[in-house]
């Protein structure tokens, strides 16, 4: 669990990009493209992502990708932990004077 959020790794975490796997033609038959889709997995190639899913709390990885996102975020958790006691904590004051 990292920020709230617990870390879940899927290998169904993936997004579909631009690049094609098979040429694009409008003179192939709707039989012959499922038949492509078939075969190829779908009509456009798929990469690593992440997905917050808002409702559970969950970051939903690819397992290519989670431990580069687990570093990033302890990174950033560890750089905000180092910037409280530095600083303060955010909303509170810098110094805190007693007044007798």
């Amino acid at each position: 669990m990292i920020l709230g959020m617990r870390i879940v790794e899927s290998p169904y975490a993936l997004e579909e990009t631009t690049e094609r796997l098979f040429p694009d033609s409008r003179h192939r038959s709707r039989r012959i493209r499922k038949k492509l889709i078939k075969r190829f997995g779908g009509e456009f190639r798929k990469r690593p992502a992440a997905f917050h899913n808002i409702a559970t709390g969950e970051l939903i990885v690819h397992p290519a990708i989670a431990d580069q996102i687990r570093r990033e975020i302890q990174v950033k958790q560890d750089h905000e932990i180092r910037r409280a006691f530095r600083y303060g904590a955010p909303g509170e004051p810098l110094m805190r004077v007693e007044v007798p």
